[in-house]
């Protein structure tokens, strides 16, 4: 059971919050929390920022501050947009590394196949490729495509499986 409160004000308890159960557009600071654990504030927590569906838990920082804890990240729970540097971690594994974090940065759930190509080279062709599917790790460029539309190239990102 999750507990999502708005500046000391309880909001809703649900065993699992869902893009579907969480619409929260208050300026101010919701927090949202596990069992007595902390597990996001947000000055804005909305469809996008909650999709607990995962027994895994990721963390994600910002300079060194926590910002965002969850069980798991898909394209609906990240879109931040601040130009700082965000570290993305899971079970005290690094993850991602990124001045941006968003959507298309870290994790996609569609089912349909995305590519995933190293210097025009065929890497991997996954259904989901997730944040668990790719580290950050390698020098070179990788392109990740989905259905011929290029989604992501990053200097660092290696396949994962």
């Amino acid at each position: 059971t999750y507990s999502l409160t708005h500046r000391s004000r309880h909001l809703q308890s649900h065993s699992r919050i869902t893009t579907r159960t969480v619409s929260l557009t208050d300026h101010g600071t919701y927090s949202l929390t596990h069992r007595s654990r902390h597990v996001q504030s947000h000055s804005q927590i909305t469809a996008r920022t909650v999709s607990l569906t995962d027994h895994g838990t990721y963390s994600l920082t910002h300079r060194s501050r926590h910002v965002h804890s969850y069980s798991q990240i898909t394209a609906r729970t990240v879109s931040l947009t601040d130009h700082g540097m965000y570290s993305l971690t899971h079970g005290s594994r690094h993850v991602q590394s990124h001045s941006q974090i968003t959507a298309r940065t870290v994790s996609f759930t569609d089912h349909t196949t995305y590519s995933f190509t190293h210097r025009s080279r065929h890497v991997q062709s996954h259904s989901q490729i997730t944040a668990c599917t790719f580290s950050l790790t390698d020098h070179g460029t990788y392109s990740l495509t989905h259905r011929s539309r290029h989604v992501h190239s990053h200097s660092q990102i290696t396949r994962r499986l």
